[in-house]
């Protein structure tokens, strides 16, 4: 119980037991009923009273301790979604420096095979999806306190977002694929269709741009999950 509902409580209280004395003490006389019986008729009333304050203060409290759990979740699950997002981007930065390849890669004479070239490219993949699938793993494991303390539409939308951002890792493996392929290869394969979706996937075309359909799926996914924890917080 918070300490406005305690005084509440306890200045409610002692009013009625002192305006029951008054009562007991002048009211009987003028009626002519016994000070004794009146004493306890006011004595009953006050608890009474009292009950029915301290009842109303122990559902304010519990209606506090609710809201105050639901805003500590939303807040918490609406920060790891940001995060996560920040993430995603970043691991899709069509930028690539030199350092986040490995050494071994850096130090290979060119021309370099497909094969080492695909090589070089998953190491800087896995590198970048590890620290997306940090924050992934850490926004699926509040699904139960959405579920739990929100809603289970806010639950069913977490889940949604995160599915979404694992897709990535299959791009990514797609893109490395088609490296150890060599563009030659890739150029003559039947089904253009993957090529395409993986190469407007795995990157976004400037850091900004996120106007790619993965990057509008997600960003619809990320949207409809802010949309129901907002309303907590």
């Amino acid at each position: 119980m918070d300490g406005s509902n305690l005084l509440t409580a306890i200045f409610c209280t002692v009013v009625s037991l002192f305006v029951g004395v008054i009562l007991a003490r002048v009211f009987p006389q003028g009626i002519g009923m016994d000070i004794g019986n009146a004493a306890e008729w006011v004595a009953a009333l006050a608890a009474v009273v009292t009950a029915g304050i301290a009842a109303k203060a122990l559902w304010s409290w519990q209606d506090q301790m609710r809201g105050t759990s639901r805003h500590a979740a939303a807040a918490e699950i609406a920060e790891a979604a940001q995060l996560m997002k920040y993430h995603f981007y970043d691991a899709r930065n069509p930028w690539f420096g030199i350092g986040e390849f490995s050494p071994s890669y850096r130090s290979l004479k060119r021309p370099i095979s497909p094969a080492d070239e695909a090589r070089g490219w998953a190491y800087l993949f896995n590198n970048r999806y590890a620290l997306l699938e940090a924050q992934i793993q850490k926004l699926a494991t509040l699904r139960a306190k959405a579920g739990t303390l929100l809603s289970e539409e806010s639950a069913a939308a977490l889940g949604d977002l995160a599915r979404n951002a694992r897709q990535l890792h299959g791009f990514f493996q797609d893109r490395v694929e088609q490296i150890k392929l060599g563009p030659e290869v890739v150029d003559q394969l039947p089904d253009q269709s993957w090529v395409e979706q993986t190469n407007s996937s795995f990157k976004t075309e400037s850091p900004d741009d996120h106007s790619d359909k993965y990057s509008v799926e997600f960003e619809q996914k990320f949207t409809a999950l802010m949309s129901l924890v907002k309303a907590f917080i």
